[in-house]
């Protein structure tokens, strides 16, 4: 996933000569990436990078998890991207 700031202003951090400086938004952010997985199980976080305007992530959905429902039929408890997206 590739989630950019709005107007793609630079608010998470500067670049620095080859490197990014995080600056107290841009930590946050890559706090709250590392938590993510204690609020989903069935999803794998991989290979994240935070940049001066946008964040980059690699998420792995692993797996429906059907439960059946006699209202509803079968409802899906596996997360979905955009649960992950909201919740981060």
């Amino acid at each position: 996933m590739t989630l950019c700031a709005r107007n793609r202003e630079s608010v998470f951090g500067e670049v620095v000569g080859r490197n990014v400086k995080l600056n107290r938004t841009g930590k946050i952010i890559e706090r709250e990436w590392r938590d993510l997985p204690k609020y989903f199980s069935g999803a794998k976080f991989d290979f994240f990078v935070v940049m001066p305007n946008h964040v980059h992530g690699i998420v792995v959905l692993v797996g429906a998890q059907f439960i059946a429902s006699h209202k509803e039929g079968a409802i899906n408890r596996a997360p979905t991207l955009g649960k992950i997206v909201r919740a981060f």
